[in-house]
């Protein structure tokens, strides 16, 4: 068996990551690069599998901290996941994902997040679908309504501090809301995966109630104007942020933004067929420790459920364990008794965060419960919620 070894990747070799990553992720780019574009320190910490000091596949981890069930929690970004041809068809990926979790693990994240190429090739390593989103297209005019009192003004980078707290208000709606630092603002946000956005702000009585950041896209002859990340705190700051849409109606065709499933923007228009809208599977989400994860939730109610997991990747959390609220403490233990309900971790970590119901998961078979006690019980511990991770990473 090959000898094997995971760790951080060198600065001296953050070439060989960059170069892996672009054949994965930027193949039409050909082996070139932008060297000034690539040199800049990434963001998140670089990890690699190495053989006898070759190494042969990559991945990158992020800290963050996520709004899940009513409080900020730790939660571990996986991206970057990347292997040249020459090494696929070998397992690396696979000892690359158990040895990212044992980390994670150690570290205390017990909630993990990652945009995948694939859904089902994720699945088979536990992660599931935890959240969903609408893209949306229009004509400018759609968007149109009454002039919003206050107005916009562009903003830089440097003022990205008078954006955050739209964005955090964004945690009452949705969780998995990422609570963003400076530099992501500045580097993801104000920079931009695609070149530097148009980023501008609403104002109204003298505070920022909105903002949107947006490209102009030019294809064929017509122009998109494409949000890459918007944000309002009640809805008629989102109301202006559609008119301000709309009144570039004499620059492009077209305006397209992804939003959550609940965005009601149909309510907004006049006429609701004028969108086009169309519905994707978002990122996906995975408890990295049952145990740790399920004892830090806030529950509304006492009692005690045994769950049977299985989790094939993170041995740690196959088995059984035991749920127990009281006084609205709660605490997890390993069990040998009875299970009260049987399901593989995907599962239980899209009813953790709030993706999928219990009623949902229990119609699916994804959820094997006992009994009507535990069924309610269950439903009434982990209620569903929206769910909107629009961060990509």
């Amino acid at each position: 068996m090959e000898d094997l070894e995971y760790s951080a990747i060198p600065e001296d070799r953050y070439d060989e990551f960059r170069s892996f990553v672009r054949y994965a992720f930027r193949p039409e780019d050909g082996p070139t690069f932008d060297r000034e574009d690539d040199e800049r320190e990434p963001l998140g910490e670089a990890r690699g599998l190495f053989a006898r000091d070759e190494l042969r596949s990559v991945c990158r981890h992020h800290q963050f901290r996520a709004f899940v069930r009513g409080e900020w929690r730790e939660l571990a970004g996986l991206s970057a996941v990347a292997t040249p041809p020459e090494f696929r068809r070998r397992g690396y990926v696979d000892r690359l994902l158990r040895e990212s979790l044992a980390e994670y693990r150690d570290r205390g994240w017990s909630f993990s997040a990652l945009w995948p190429f694939s859904h089902p090739f994720y699945e088979q390593y536990g992660w599931a679908t935890g959240a969903a989103y609408h893209t949306y297209e229009c004509e400018p005019s759609a968007l149109g309504g009454a002039s919003p009192e206050g107005g916009f003004r562009r903003v830089t980078a440097d003022e990205w501090e008078l954006l955050d707290p739209v964005h955090r208000s964004r945690a009452d709606s949705y969780a998995l809301t990422i609570d963003r630092t400076e530099r992501w603002w500045r580097e993801r946000v104000f920079d931009g995966w695609s070149g530097a956005p148009y980023v501008y702000a609403y104002e109204r009585d003298g505070e920022v109630s909105g903002y949107l950041a947006y490209r102009i896209e030019e294809e064929g002859g017509e122009r998109t104007m494409a949000l890459s990340d918007y944000a309002w705190v009640d809805r008629e700051a989102f109301r202006a942020l559609c008119r301000f849409c709309a009144d570039h109606d004499s620059q492009v065709s077209c305006v397209r933004l992804r939003g959550p499933t609940d965005l009601g923007l149909h309510a907004l228009v006049e006429d609701p067929t004028d969108l086009g809208c169309e519905l994707s599977a978002g990122a996906m989400v995975r408890l990295v420790d049952v145990e740790a994860a399920l004892a830090s939730l806030a529950y509304p109610t006492d009692g005690s459920v045994v769950f049977a997991v299985t989790d094939a990747t993170a041995p740690w959390n196959d088995g059984r364990f035991e749920l127990l609220v009281e006084d609205g403490n709660a605490s997890t233990r390993e069990s040998d008794a009875d299970p009260d309900v049987r399901c593989d971790v995907g599962t239980l970590s899209q009813v953790a965060v709030g993706f999928r119901s219990v009623e949902d998961a229990v119609r699916l078979g994804a959820f094997a419960v006992g009994d009507d006690r535990t069924r309610s019980l269950l439903a009434e511990s982990f209620p569903a919620g929206p769910v909107s991770l629009s961060d990509g990473f």
